[in-house]
């Protein structure tokens, strides 16, 4: 009955995001290339370059961070970078998608196996092996980078348990959680790049750009201020600059 469902938007959020990535990195993990004993046996001269990540509820302030980020990256030449642009929702998918005609889980199911194929040609970008491939020698002073600007794990999973109603017995938890679980088997950012609007106390005692490291899991939290001008996408040049060298830092010191 509609008035008993229960719709998870404005209680999702009482998650934390941090909370969230620790579960992600658990469910899908970073990418380990295998051993030469195990049954796919990779070459000992075999690496990989990094998987990055740019997530956030805000999709204006994430999107304007990605587009920088995509512009930063590209025009770095120890950088070899390619980007796959995951779209935050699936056009089909309104605020109400359980109808006759339509169902969020379907659309989600649907998502999840375009993120198995996204996942596949990562992969096959950020592995190299210096010994056998013609382009060994790129790779040798070069980072492969693999960009997943505006939306990935964490805000799809988040955003669908948003808009898809609680009908059943489940928590909000475990609601977000059913979701979450669906990434198994998909390969996990190295890094994840959360942006979200704060207010100007937060960015205070927190700073615009923290540097966090939970478990092996590298995060760095982007905060603008919430009542800039476009809903805060206009973001300034010193928190740019921070970005811009964080990143930096992050891809020329990565040995995958």
């Amino acid at each position: 009955m509609k008035s008993q469902e229960k719709t998870a938007e404005n209680t999702m959020m009482d998650i934390s995001f941090m909370e969230k990535i620790k579960i992600l990195s658990q469910i899908s993990p970073h990418f380990a290339l295998s051993s030469p004993t195990s049954r796919n046996p990779t070459s000992t001269s075999a690496g990989r370059g990094c998987v990055i990540a740019v997530e956030g509820m805000d999709e204006k302030l994430s999107w304007a961070i990605s587009d920088y980020l995509k512009e930063l990256l590209g025009a770095d030449e120890g950088c070899d970078v390619k980007s796959w642009d995951t779209e935050s929702l699936p056009a089909s998918l309104t605020a109400s998608p359980t109808t006759e005609t339509q169902d969020g889980y379907v659309e989600y199911h649907y998502l999840m196996i375009k993120m198995r194929i996204i996942s596949s040609e990562i992969k096959k970008h950020i592995v190299f092996d210096s010994q056998s491939k013609p382009s060994a020698t790129i790779h040798t002073t070069r980072t492969t980078v693999a960009l997943l600007p505006r939306s990935f794990s964490l805000t799809l999973s988040s955003k669908y348990a948003s808009l898809i109603p609680i009908t059943d017995s489940y928590t909000t938890f475990d609601h977000w959680q059913w979701m979450a679980i669906s990434w198994r088997g998909i390969i996990g950012p190295d890094l994840f790049i959360y942006c979200m609007r704060s207010t100007s106390e937060d960015i205070e005692r927190c700073g615009d750009l923290e540097v966090r490291v939970e478990g092996g899991q590298v995060v760095f939290v982007v905060r603008v201020e919430e009542d800039m001008d476009d809903r805060g996408t206009n973001i300034d040049d010193r928190t740019r600059r921070k970005l811009a060298f964080e990143v930096g830092e992050f891809v020329r010191g990565w040995k995958g």
